[in-house]
C-alpha cells in the first residue's frame, strides 16, 4: 500500500506575488501565517485582505488595530480590511464582487482562503465566495487553510523557522487572547501537522489543499455533497437557530431559481437560511447563483439521477433553524411571506 502522507516542502517553489483573505482579524495568522511570513522575509509582495469588520468577536476598533500590529510583526506588504458585517457574510450579496475585484486589482500569483471544512459560516461563505470569484478572474494557484478544523493537507510548509515570529503576531491579539489562548492552541495545530515528520528539527508546519484557481468550485462541491451525504459528522451544526429556511430543489430552471431568489432575498422578515439543492443543472443555474447569490447555500448534485425528493432531503439535511419553508423552483414570493 502507498503511504498519502503530503511531502513536507519549503517556499522555494512557490509564487511571490500572495493575496490573503481572512474572515475575521486573527484567522490569517492561525491559518497562514508561517506562510505569510516565510515569503515576506524573502521579499515577495503578501497583501492581506480582512473581509469581516471583526465586531462579533470584541470591539471592532480594537480587533483592527491588533490585526494591524500582527500583520506588521509578520512582515506583509500590504494589509486592508473590508468591513462586511461579521457574522453574516453568507448573507452579504456583495461579497462575491468584493473579491473579484480584490483578484482583478491585485492579480495575484498565490492566493489564500479558508477551507470548506471550516466550522464556521462565516469561513464557509467566504470560501464559496472566493470559489465563485476565482472563476472569472485568471489563473492562479491557491492554497485553502484551516482555522476551526485541519484541512486534508496535500501541501506541507515547514515554517519552523518563523514559529517564533507567529507567536508573536498571535500575541498582538491581546482580545482575543483574554478569551482563548490563541498562541500555545495554534502551536499545537502546527505541531499536529509534523505528526508524520520524521525530521526532528522540524517542530512546526503548515497544511494546505493546493489548488488551480478554476478547480476551487468542484473541489468545494465534492466536500459539501460528502459531508452532507453523511462522510462527516461536521456536516451540519448540532446548533439549531431559531428562525426559518428556505430549501428549493432545481434542475434546469435558470430564469425562475433567479426570480424565485429575488422574492427571498426581498422578504420583510429575512430568511436565516436558503439553501438551493441544483440537481446536476446544464443551464448555468450554479454558476448564476455562485456569481448573483453568494448569500445562498448551494449544493450541486454530481449527477441528475436524483429525483426531488431525494435531493430535498439532502437540503433538508443542511438546515440548521427550527423552521423550513419547501419551495418549488418556480414560485416567487410576496415580500412579507415570511
Amino acid at each position: 500500500m502507498t503511504n498519502r502522507f503530503p511531502p513536507l516542502t519549503t517556499i522555494d517553489g512557490l509564487p511571490r506575488r500572495v493575496l490573503v483573505f481572512a474572515p475575521h482579524p486573527d484567522d490569517e495568522v492561525l491559518g497562514c501565517g508561517g506562510a505569510l511570513a516565510l515569503p515576506a522575509r524573502r521579499g515577495d509582495h503578501v497583501r492581506v485582505v480582512v473581509v469581516s469588520d471583526g465586531a462579533a468577536g470584541g470591539d471592532a476598533l480594537v480587533r483592527t488595530a491588533e490585526a494591524r500590529l500582527a500583520s506588521e510583526i509578520l512582515g506583509v506588504s500590504e494589509w486592508a480590511q473590508l468591513g462586511l458585517k461579521d457574522g453574516a457574510l453568507e448573507r452579504d450579496p456583495t461579497l462575491v464582487e468584493v473579491l473579484r475585484r480584490e483578484l482583478e486589482e491585485n492579480k495575484p500569483e498565490l492566493v489564500y482562503g479558508p477551507s470548506p471544512f471550516e466550522l464556521h459560516s462565516d469561513h464557509r461563505a467566504l470560501c464559496a465566495a472566493l470559489a465563485a470569484a476565482l472563476q472569472s478572474s485568471g489563473a492562479c494557484r491557491v492554497h485553502l487553510y484551516g482555522v476551526n478544523r485541519q484541512v486534508p493537507a496535500n501541501f506541507l510548509l515547514d515554517t519552523t523557522p518563523v514559529a517564533e515570529q507567529k507567536a508573536r503576531a498571535l500575541s498582538a491579539f491581546e482580545s482575543q487572547r483574554a478569551k482563548i489562548d490563541l498562541v500555545g492552541k495554534a502551536e499545537a495545530f502546527d505541531r499536529a501537522y509534523t505528526v508524520n515528520v520524521e525530521d526532528p528539527a522540524v517542530e512546526r508546519a503548515e497544511g494546505f489543499m493546493a489548488l488551480d484557481g478554476d478547480a476551487v468550485q468542484a473541489y468545494r462541491a465534492q466536500v459539501v455533497f460528502s459531508l452532507l451525504d453523511g462522510g462527516d459528522e461536521g456536516g451540519k451544526s448540532s446548533e439549531v437557530r431559531s428562525g426559518a429556511s428556505a430549501v428549493i430543489s432545481t434542475w434546469n430552471k435558470l430564469d425562475d431559481v433567479r426570480a424565485n431568489l429575488e422574492g427571498l432575498r426581498a422578504q420583510t422578515h429575512p430568511f436565516e437560511q436558503i439553501i438551493v439543492v441544483d440537481n446536476a443543472s446544464q443551464d448555468g443555474t450554479a454558476a448564476m447563483i455562485n456569481l448573483e447569490f453568494p448569500e445562498v447555500h448551494l449544493i450541486v448534485m454530481p449527477h441528475s439521477r436524483c429525483g426531488a425528493c431525494e435531493t430535498f432531503n439532502i437540503g433538508f439535511a443542511a438546515v440548521q433553524t427550527e423552521l423550513t419553508a419547501i419551495l418549488d423552483d418556480d414560485v416567487v414570493l410576496p415580500p412579507n411571506w415570511l
